[in-house]
């Protein structure tokens, strides 16, 4: 079943909803799809007038979908600026996994920076690629995305459980850093190159737990992928 995110009031689907339902996938009315109004707001519903010159399409709200595929804290990844190439994939994919955040800064090892108006754009088209995502995976939110700020800002406005993986921690690995069922998760990952030894104790000293995600090096793209699906092994057990 197709699945779109409607904003408040009125609920109907208008600009790329609209194109994407009607123009793409052809949708007529009565035709039975998803909507989601926000957390834990599913419902059915169906499509209700169109309009094809001020191109929207009335909904006609069904009954709530009550089962959840939200995990059970909420999750915070602040991501060491990478090649602006990789940030799409990163997005993509931990958005799939239930990230409802991220937070994304500039570390010591972080290739260059970016001018304001670059990012803007960067910004608007990683929410899209994050709303997609969440229509694909079925998530009840859109995961917010800001930045860039200085790795210290981040760090310190951090909140819950804090994990930073870390190359040289071999011992502590994320199954042992999760007491009970924290509310909120905080995980940090570098950049290509990693982060330096003054990073990781600046985290360390705002809280953050240093752990493993194995034995082998994993590229910028794939850290961020692993520690979430370590941490939700934990959390969803």
């Amino acid at each position: 079943m197709h699945r779109f995110y409607v904003q408040g009031g009125k609920p109907v689907l208008k600009e790329g909803d609209f194109q994407h339902a009607i123009v793409v996938l052809r949708l007529e009315e009565g035709k039975e799809i998803e909507i989601i109004q926000g957390f834990g707001q599913r419902h059915l519903a169906k499509i209700g007038k169109i309009d094809l010159k001020a191109k929207q399409a009335e909904l006609i709200i069904g009954e709530k979908i009550e089962e959840s595929v939200e995990p059970p804290c909420k999750i915070t990844l602040i991501q060491g600026i990478p090649r602006m190439d990789k940030l799409g994939d990163i997005v993509e994919s931990c958005t799939q996994l239930g990230v409802s955040k991220f937070v994304l800064v500039y570390c010591k090892r972080t290739q260059g920076r970016y001018p304001q108006d670059r990012w803007d754009k960067k910004i608007h088209s990683l929410g899209i690629t994050a709303k997609c995502a969440a229509e694909l995976s079925a998530r009840e939110i859109v995961p917010e995305i800001i930045g860039p700020m200085d790795f210290e800002k981040a760090i310190a406005l951090s909140e819950g459980t804090k994990l930073i993986p870390w190359e040289l921690e071999q011992s502590t690995h994320i199954a042992k850093s999760i007491k009970g069922q924290p509310s909120e998760v905080t995980i940090a990952i570098g950049p290509e190159g990693g982060l330096e030894h003054s990073e990781i104790e600046l985290a360390r000293s705002n809280g953050f737990i240093p752990v493993t995600l194995g034995p082998r090096i994993l590229r910028a793209e794939l850290a961020p992928v692993v520690a979430i699906s370590q941490l939700l092994s934990q959390v969803e057990a």
